[in-house]
């Protein structure tokens, strides 16, 4: 089946706008889905998943589900780019090599003397300070930036810059003792610290590099890495890989929403699916190592409105009781092998798996005490993230006030972390349910 003309439109404003979409083709039927980076197909688990690997390849394709249906993927992604900051030697070898590599590179510097045609031919060379053209072009998640010149009057803008706008990798040159300097200006900058901790420095994977064009090849493969392969693996010495995080989302669906009425608010529809199916959907799409449903109130209801998908129900017998009770039940249905716990509200229908992947990204296994908190504008919001070291302390709490206390005991380790309004909006009444089903249509 063609594109119709709502389908066209949306494809033609995402490219135009650098964001990655799939135009997804059912071989037996012929019917066309458009499916956004971020979001998933509604009520589509399956071809969701497959989407998210799709997106992270950015190769098209023939693809049989596990049901035995058949898509052709189309994905429209965004060419990658790279911002090479300073010309100097290592932006000479790497230029070429990572344009053979399929990167749109950009070698940017104000020193005349080495941003040269004759040294950089064939590469797109800009003689400006950074801060004056980047603005203009436009920083995204497709971009990766290399800060290179060893001089802070050059580096440290942009880098605050690609940190800022979710470039997939910022990456800097210098020691480890240049770069705690180097902290230190961006955070008197208004940086915080989950967010300084995304620039790779020492730049490039710990190979042995040492001429400049090894160290080059070192710089091009961790862009490469943070572009195709696991979000959380990184090589921090030869032939050592940090042990990858396993994260669950504990998803709170047990409430008898007192304040709604009559009816359930997680059966409420926003879009054609109910709050649980919105909230559940992006818990899977995040790609996340376990994902458990607590359910209490109208239990039966609450399943079947998730039948078939990846879950694991954990029945709160005890949930007139309030939150503790289930977020006790939630902490004793993980994994041993879990490290982190996302607690999300099942009343949340417009976060996304996209939110979710950024509170989760956050996490390292060297910070065990650390609790992740999401913010928009100096308000808390959800879900948090709560790491094994907290779980007793979790599963112990009583009453209705969830992990308020516990945050409140622990201010001094919390991380924030600057996300969008979504974290903020939850639903708690028969006005606001409709207030936000307004605002999406």
């Amino acid at each position: 089946m063609s594109l119709n003309k709502k389908q066209l439109v949306e494809i033609n404003q995402a490219r135009q706008s650098r964001q990655a979409i799939i135009q997804a083709t059912d071989i037996g039927s012929g019917e066309t889905h458009v499916v956004p980076a971020g979001d998933q197909p509604q009520g589509d688990e399956l071809l969701a998943a497959e989407c998210a690997v799709r997106f992270k390849s950015g190769s098209s394709g023939l693809v049989t589900l596990p049901d035995g249906r058949k898509f052709f993927l189309n994905v429209y992604a965004p060419l990658p780019r790279l911002f090479i900051i300073g010309a100097v030697h290592i932006a000479k070898a790497l230029a070429p090599m990572a344009s053979a590599a399929g990167l749109d590179v950009t070698v940017i510097d104000p020193r005349e003397a080495f941003a040269t045609p004759q040294r950089f031919a064939g590469v797109r060379l800009l003689n400006n300070w950074p801060e004056e053209i980047l603005p203009d072009i436009g920083l995204d998640e497709h971009t990766a930036l290399a800060a290179l010149s060893h001089d802070p009057k050059i580096d440290d803008i942009p880098l605050a810059s690609a940190l800022r706008h979710g470039c997939f990798y910022v990456g800097a040159l210098g020691s480890r003792k240049t770069h705690e300097r180097r902290l230190k200006r961006l955070k008197e900058n208004g940086l915080f610290d989950n967010c300084l901790s995304r620039i790779h420095a020492p730049i490039g994977l710990n190979i042995g590099a040492v001429s400049p064009e090894e160290i080059a090849v070192a710089i091009l493969a961790e862009i490469i890495l943070a572009l195709r392969g696991p979000k959380q693996t990184r090589q921090v010495a030869p032939d050592i890989e940090e042990k990858q995080s396993q994260i669950a989302a504990i998803i709170l669906a047990a409430g008898q929403s007192r304040r709604m009425g009559k009816s359930n608010k997680l059966l409420s529809q926003l879009d054609g699916k109910s709050f649980i199916q919105h909230v559940t959907g992006a818990a899977i799409a995040a790609e996340l190592a376990q994902v458990v449903v607590v359910t209490g109130h109208e239990a039966s209801l609450i399943q079947s409105e998730l039948t078939g998908l990846p879950v694991t129900f954990a029945h709160n017998n005890q949930f007139e009781d309030g939150l503790a009770s289930s977020l006790r039940t939630g902490i004793n249905a993980v994994g041993n092998h879990i490290d982190a716990v996302l607690v999300l509200l099942a009343d949340m229908p417009l976060i996304t798996a996209k939110t979710l992947r950024a509170i989760a990204g956050e996490f390292q296994l060297e910070h065990k005490d650390r609790i992740i908190v999401p913010y928009h504008q100096n308000q808390r919001g959800n879900p948090v993230l709560w790491p094994r070291h907290y779980f007793d302390d979790l599963a112990a709490l009583t009453g209705d006030l969830g992990g308020r206390l516990l945050l409140q005991k622990h201010s001094g380790v919390i991380q924030k972390i600057e996300l969008g309004t979504e974290v903020l909006i939850d639903v708690d009444s028969p006005e606001n349910a409709a207030a936000i089903s307004a605002s999406v249509t």
